[in-house]
């Protein structure tokens, strides 16, 4: 307060605080240091204690607000501590003040440290999760992005839905993250993504003011570390194999649906889909056996994905719920975190629950509209 208020801040307490207030800003720079001298108007120790109240013991909003009055510009992202509040003061501010100190600094921190901050979040704090934590966590999150959640956090437009599914999940280990490093925060799950590729995703969804998907990665991995999951994907990446199917079991699959088991090509990608249905796997990684060679085969993969009829569509998930008790696996087959984790956030996209299935039904297949011109 001695060292940020304006006068216009000062005058709200009345016109002997203003008049000392003043008279301060007229001292020696040397005066003004306040570590070095207490204020010595009564009126502007009013001032302060006033602030200090409201700071200490108000609600978070009134904090929070009094807090951002107070702090200077800044052209850039600054880090955590706020500027002109010394280390040693940080360290004795009660682990709630420095919550409101961090939730006041939301917005002119860099994306990547409000994740680790949590600072869209009332969970605020300095990062210091321990090593066990951040490891259950990275059990509990597949390589891709939950598909529901990755319809309610990307925004319309700027963002490739693969990419996206990819720099969020490995995103969600950032919360608490002690090391500032995000490459190093995101081996576990992420060895092969570059930490530029992730920070560029971060940077393109705070300038485009979608910094509530900031705040929802903290609220899921909160909800991880509280709740946890039903789902331990580190464990199927570790027993399921690669063929998740047999070319014979492929053709007794479209067989009974009715369906073309196709060539080679069709058996390759029935696998990709079982295993990302099964491990959530980022095919794009390289070290994977079934790893995408090209952008075409990219392309031809989600073709195939896309076009699955339904009958085959259930058969390769009746499957791969056979090949989870096979290996002991007493688990469901898919999971997602409820979407109470991030309620009262404004996300970018539509909550799958609310996508009128029956009117694009109408379209596509009634009207006969191309895909592009049923989703407008």
């Amino acid at each position: 307060m001695l060292r940020q208020a304006t006068a216009g801040q000062i005058a709200g307490f009345g016109p002997q605080a203003l008049a000392a207030g003043r008279a301060r800003d007229q001292q020696s720079p040397a005066r003004r240091q306040p570590g070095r001298f207490p204020p010595a108007s009564a009126a502007t120790a009013a001032a302060l204690a006033s602030t200090a109240m409201t700071v200490l013991t108000g609600s978070d909003e009134q904090a929070i607000e009094q807090i951002r009055a107070l702090l200077p510009p800044r052209a850039r992202p600054q880090r955590a501590r706020p500027a002109g509040l010394p280390a040693p003061q940080w360290r004795q501010l009660s682990a709630a003040a420095r919550g409101r100190f961090l939730r006041a600094l939301d917005p002119v921190l860099g994306p990547a440290e409000r994740i680790r901050y949590r600072t869209g979040t009332t969970q605020a704090r300095i990062p210091d999760d321990p090593p066990g934590l951040l490891a259950a966590r990275a059990q509990a999150i597949p390589q891709l992005l939950w598909p529901d959640w990755a319809i309610r956090l990307m925004p319309a437009r700027g963002f490739a839905p693969g990419p996206f599914r990819s720099a969020i999940a490995a995103c969600l280990l950032l919360p608490g993250q002690p090391g500032r490093t995000i490459s190093t925060a995101i081996t576990a799950l992420h060895a092969y993504r570059s930490a530029l590729v992730v920070g560029t995703v971060l940077r393109a969804l705070a300038s485009g003011g979608h910094g509530t998907v900031l705040t929802a990665i903290s609220c899921l991995a909160g909800y991880l570390d509280t709740s946890g999951s039903p789902i331990d994907y580190q464990r199927r990446r570790d027993l399921i194999p690669a063929g998740t199917i047999t070319a014979g079991q492929w053709r007794d699959l479209c067989y009974g649906a009715a369906a073309h088991p196709g060539e080679t090509r069709r058996h390759r990608d029935a696998q990709r889909y079982l295993s990302q249905l099964l491990t959530g796997a980022d095919l794009h990684d390289p070290r994977h056996a079934l790893a995408f060679t090209s952008n075409y085969d990219y392309c031809r993969y989600q073709a195939f994905a896309a076009t699955l009829p339904t009958g085959l569509r259930e058969a390769l998930h009746g499957h791969a719920a056979a090949l989870l008790h096979d290996l002991g696996i007493g688990e469901p087959l898919t999971w997602t975190p409820p979407p109470g984790c991030c309620a009262g956030l404004d996300l970018p996209g539509p909550d799958p629950d609310d996508i009128d299935l029956d009117a694009a039904s109408r379209l596509v297949i009634t009207g006969g509209l191309p895909i592009t011109e049923a989703a407008a």
